[in-house]
C-alpha cells in the first residue's frame, strides 16, 4: 500500500477539440452539453482549460483549397482550411465564460433540431418566428480533423509551457 502526494495537484491542464463536421450532426447536441460541463468543472476548479471546436466553413470567400502564396512543387502536401474557434477560456471572466457557453448550446440545439428525427415530426419547424437562422461560418463542414491536429501540435506545447503543467 502506497501513497502518492503531489504537491498541491495542479500540474494539470485540458485543451479540448471538439468536431464541428456535418457527421457530428446527429450527435452534436449531446458533445457540446458534456463538454459544457468538461468546462464547468475546470472552471470550478481552477484548472487551466482552452476549448476549440475546428471548422472548415470559416472564412470561405474563394473556396480555393490551395494558397496562391506558396510555390509548390512536386510532393508538397496542401491541407484543406481550417479553423480553430476559440469556445472558452480559463482566461474568461465568469460572465463572458457562461455568455460564450450559452452560444455554444443554442448552436448545437439548432443543429439537433434540424439535422436529427425531430424535425421530420414537426413539419413547421422551420417557419416558426422563434426558428431563426445562423452565419454561415457555424455552419456545419466537412472533417479537418488531422489539419486541426497538426495545430494542436503546436498549441499544445506553448499552452504547457506557459501554465507550468503536464
Amino acid at each position: 500500500k502506497r501513497l502518492t502526494i503531489l504537491p498541491d495537484a495542479k500540474n494539470h491542464g485540458m485543451m479540448m477539440l471538439l468536431d464541428w463536421s456535418g457527421s457530428m450532426s446527429d450527435c452534436i447536441f449531446k458533445t457540446v452539453q458534456q463538454t459544457i460541463q468538461l468546462v464547468q468543472f475546470c472552471s470550478k476548479v481552477n484548472i487551466p482549460f482552452e476549448l476549440y471546436f475546428f471548422s472548415s466553413e470559416m472564412d470561405k470567400t474563394d473556396g480555393s483549397r490551395i494558397s496562391k502564396d506558396f510555390n509548390y512543387k512536386p510532393g508538397d502536401m496542401a491541407i484543406d482550411n481550417v479553423k480553430l474557434v476559440n469556445v472558452a477560456s480559463h482566461k474568461l471572466k465568469k460572465q463572458k465564460l457562461d455568455e460564450s457557453l450559452m452560444y455554444l448550446y443554442h448552436l448545437a440545439m439548432y443543429y439537433d433540431h434540424r439535422y436529427c428525427w425531430r424535425s421530420s415530426r414537426d413539419p413547421f419547424a422551420f417557419e416558426r418566428p422563434d426558428s431563426v437562422g445562423i452565419p454561415s461560418e457555424y455552419y456545419l463542414g466537412s472533417t479537418p480533423l488531422n489539419e486541426a491536429l497538426m495545430i494542436m501540435l503546436k498549441l499544445v506545447p506553448l499552452f504547457k509551457n506557459k501554465y507550468k503543467i503536464e
